[in-house]
């Protein structure tokens, strides 16, 4: 009598789970954050490069995205694969960080996104960028 080499005893179900086996926690992640925000859904992203690109995708058009000039770099490939202009934004003179009237200025009739960032744990001044760009 042979003696199989192979014999699979697995199921699909089982080969699944292996291959994807956050896929149910993901999921009910994405449902529990859904449900403490009040929102019909949620979505999660592995990377802050997609999750950019998706965000940005979601605006549509093909305006301009000002961001700072000193910045990860994923944050202009995803402004680019979203088929959206980066224009980027110097930053202070005495920090790292994105100069907020400089970015301020760059909002015009063509910005679809304003993307600042905060670098090395110091953070910009967002409650006077908000101000402004609400205004």
């Amino acid at each position: 009598m042979m003696i199989p080499r192979v014999h699979p005893t697995y199921t699909f179900a089982d080969l699944r789970a292996a291959l994807f086996p956050a896929r149910d926690a993901v999921a009910r992640f994405e449902s529990a954050l859904a449900a403490h925000f009040g929102m019909n859904y949620a979505l999660v992203f592995p990377y802050g490069r997609s999750a950019i690109h998706a965000a940005l995708c979601a605006l549509g058009g093909r305006g301009e995205v000002v961001q700072p000039a000193y910045n990860c770099v994923v944050v202009a490939h995803a402004t680019v694969l979203s088929e959206h202009r980066p224009v980027f934004v110097d930053c202070q003179s005495d920090d790292p960080n994105q100069d907020a009237d400089a970015m301020i200025d760059a909002v015009n009739a063509q910005t679809t996104a304003v993307i600042p960032t905060s670098i090395f744990g110091m953070t910009f001044d967002a409650p006077s960028l908000i101000a402004a760009i609400r205004s």
